[in-house]
């Protein structure tokens, strides 16, 4: 389960990167909007994190890592193929 846990870590990573970077440069480029309107876009999700953070740590620390990650990797996989 180790290895599982880790390239799941690495994965959600890859896509919370991504997200910070796609969103505000589509806002830019494709919508022609100002910097400080494609930044705050990130604002809600940075907000929502932040609230999330502390009830997630409490979920890593009674659960262990593979459980929160798988979950949240699943609810990932699923809002994204919602989307096609």
């Amino acid at each position: 389960m180790r290895n599982f846990s880790g390239t799941t870590y690495v994965l959600l990573q890859f896509v919370t990167i991504g997200y910070g970077y796609m969103i505000p440069n589509a806002s830019q480029l494709g919508f022609g909007a100002s910097v400080l309107a494609a930044g705050v876009v990130l604002l809600p999700g940075a907000l929502l994190g932040a609230a999330s953070a502390p009830v997630s740590g409490s979920l890593l620390d009674k659960f262990g890592p593979v459980r929160p990650m798988f979950t949240a990797m699943l609810a990932d996989l699923r809002a994204f193929a919602s989307k096609r």
